[in-house]
Parts: C-alpha cells; sequence; structure tokens
C-alpha cells in the first residue's frame, strides 16, 4: 500500500492537474485495502476460536475413551478422509460441536487444497469481493481442521505407564488484559508519570479500561498519558513502525493504519478523516476516567 501511495504522490507532483481525478481512486484503493485487512483479522481470529473448540471436544471425547491409543488412531483416519475426500460417514471428536462449526463438508477438500498451497490471503480476497460469507466459513473451517489435526498428531502416549492414559487438556489462555499488561510493561508503560501515581490496583484497571474500550479509547488514553511521545523517543526511530507495533497489541489493521488515523484525529489542525477514526471523541472521557482513578 505504502508504494501505491508513493506512486499516487509522484503523478500528482508531476501532473497537478490530475489530482481530482487521481484522488478519489487512491481513496478507493485505501477503502479496499482496510476492508481487506478487516477480513484477514476476522478470520484468522475465528479460525483460533475454532481450534479451540475443536481441542476442547477433543478432550471431552478423549478422556471418556475405553481405548486411548485407538482413539487416536481413528480420529486421525477421519481427520484425513473429511479433509482430502470431504467423507464424513464416521463421527470425529469435534462433531459435538457441528451446531457451532457448521462445516460444509462438499467444499472441504477443494479449500483444502489451496490452503496447502498457501492461498489463503487469495480465497479470502477473493470471498469478500464476491461478499460471499459461505466461502469465508469454509475457508475458517477448513484452516481450523487442519491445524486440529496437526494438534492431535503430536500428542504421544508412549512415555506414560498407565493402563488408562490420562492427558491433561493444556493451559487456559492469558486473557488479553493480561498479554497486553506485558507488552506495556515492556514498552514502559510503568514508568510515565501520571501512571506512578496510581495505585497498582487502579493501573490495572485503567489497563483494563485501555484494553476493553476499543482503539479510538486506547489512543486518546495513550494521548493523555503522554505515552505516544515517550514512545517515540525511546522505542521507535519511526512513527511507521509506532503505528505497526500498536496495532499488534490490539489486533488492528496490520499495516498500522487504524492507528496512525486515530492518532491524527486527535491533532487540532488535520486532515484526517475524523468519521472513521474517532480518538478525538475520547479526549474528555480518559481525562475523567483517570481522574476517578487517582
Amino acid at each position: 500500500m505504502e508504494e501505491i501511495k508513493n506512486k499516487h504522490n509522484e503523478l500528482i507532483i508531476k501532473y497537478p492537474d490530475l489530482k481530482e481525478v487521481l484522488d478519489p481512486y487512491f481513496n478507493s484503493l485505501i477503502e479496499v485495502n482496510q476492508i481487506q485487512s478487516m477480513a484477514f483479522e476476522s478470520v484468522f481470529n475465528s479460525i483460533d476460536k475454532k481450534i479451540d473448540l475443536m481441542i476442547e471436544g477433543f478432550f471431552v471425547s478423549f478422556q471418556r475413551s475405553v481405548n486411548q491409543e485407538l482413539f487416536l488412531k481413528i480420529e486421525l483416519k477421519d481427520l484425513k478422509k473429511i479433509l482430502k475426500k470431504g467423507d464424513s460417514s464416521k463421527e470425529i471428536a469435534l462433531n459435538g460441536f457441528s451446531d457451532l462449526l457448521k462445516i460444509n463438508i462438499k467444499n472441504v477438500p477443494e479449500v483444502y487444497t489451496k490452503l496447502l498451497k498457501g492461498q489463503i490471503f487469495q480465497l479470502i480476497e477473493k470471498a469478500v469481493e464476491s461478499g460471499n460469507f459461505e466461502d469465508l466459513a469454509d475457508i475458517e473451517n477448513t484452516a481450523a481442521l487442519i491445524q486440529y489435526k496437526g494438534f492431535v498428531e503430536k500428542i504421544d502416549l508412549s512415555n506414560s505407564n498407565n493402563d488408562k492414559k490420562v492427558l491433561l487438556p493444556p493451559q487456559p489462555k492469558r486473557t488479553k488484559v493480561e498479554v497486553l499488561k506485558d507488552k506495556l510493561s515492556e514498552y514502559g508503560f510503568f514508568e510515565l508519570e501520571k501512571i506512578k501515581l496510581l495505585s497498582e490496583q487502579n493501573q490495572n484497571l485503567i489497563i483494563n479500561n485501555i484494553s476493553s474500550n476499543g482503539l479510538p479509547y486506547a489512543i486518546a488514553m495513550f494521548d493523555f498519558l503522554l505515552f505516544i511521545p515517550y514512545l517515540e523517543k525511546n522505542h521507535f526511530d519511526s512513527k511507521y513502525k509506532l503505528n505497526i507495533e500498536i496495532s499488534k497489541w490490539f489486533n488492528s489493521s496490520k499495516d498500522g493504519r487504524a492507528v496512525k488515523g486515530n492518532i491524527s484525529s486527535l491533532l487540532n489542525n488535520t486532515t484526517e478523516n475524523k468519521k472513521r477514526y474517532t480518538a478525538h471523541k475520547h479526549k474528555e472521557t480518559v481525562v475523567n476516567d483517570y481522574e476517578e482513578l487517582k
């Protein structure tokens, strides 16, 4: 996208009379890019959730199984049939969640072949362009099945001395707030003067607010706490890198565009689209929220 932007600017400089023609075209490209980025995030988040459901179903069935070694063999055999042939005549552990997963068996083998070729982004783009949400669901389900199969393949019962082998489920995932707190700590958040004034309990509360109220609110709070200039001074040699990193903390657009837009919206003299990027609307709210915690 950056390359297209640079080319656009070059053309405007070279042919200023074409600005009115080129600007709408360039803006439409930005819109498409943003929609695709949101689609990618949504699909990958959905895949993660479905894998969790599959693994949950696996452990329920596995612990109830009389012969766990045989259970693993059958599970893998049936997974391969579903992925390669669309054969769902045998039940697999995750079928207990079939109402939630809504797997379209007929389309799985075709999507499976394309995913193995690394074509997931092309598949998502095509589904977004056509507005076909059923295709997106097929992509999510098939990708989740592939990773679930990999999970089952890695289970090793050979070191257990028990007749009835016991496999413990994985530890629960850390919460979004816990992950964000670690990231903020890594980048010096707790060194900020306004954060030092808060009790430990209220420091945790402000992080919870930042995590739960969305990106525009988070950017407004970071601005109020002077965290953004702190990051620019101590951690990043360019605004682009800063935008990308903050974007990762909130699972936002991969190019950092939403972060950049929300930061820009806080400026008095800005040409940013304030209808799309709304951090400026949270200026008073974050101040009030902070004052209540002092």
